[in-house]
């Protein structure tokens, strides 16, 4: 099940929390129904922001389907197009996985690296801050 991940806040992010998954999700990953849904409900808020151009629909069942790759691939290579820094993902360039984060990202000499349910976070509450705060306050005790 995901969850609120507290121990690696990022301010200099604006990112006091993040939403982990327990297990990946993608191609040949475990693909839990709750980490299914809480990526595909990350990467509706933003690939189907108007700021995107993405045509699809991603669904919210928590059910990994060729759709829900696809948009787990897209937006990998719009985050790599957006932080032209960045030189690798850390869950593996563009996959179509998304790992759990061990740790919200680090530099490593001239690599920034930078865990895909990380960067979907940033960009939901850059995107979708209303539905960020909902999410964090559906999931706080």
């Amino acid at each position: 099940m995901s969850y609120v991940e507290r121990r690696f806040p990022a301010p200099h992010m604006r990112l006091p929390f993040f939403f982990n998954v327990d297990e990946a999700v993608g191609p040949g990953a475990p693909n839990r129904p709750g980490d299914v849904l809480l990526v595909q409900v990350l990467l509706g808020a933003v690939l189907n922001h108007p700021s995107y151009a993405y045509r699809d629909t991603i669904p919210r069942d928590g059910h990994f389907n060729s759709v829900t790759a696809r948009a787990i691939t897209e937006f990998q290579r719009s985050w790599r197009r957006m932080v032209h820094r960045a030189r690798h993902l850390r869950d593996g360039a563009i996959d179509g996985r998304v790992s759990r984060a061990e740790n919200i990202g680090y530099d490593r000499g001239s690599e920034v690296w930078t865990y895909t349910i990380v960067a979907l976070n940033i960009e939901c509450k850059t995107y979708q801050p209303d539905l960020f705060q909902a999410l964090a306050d559906a999931n706080s005790p």
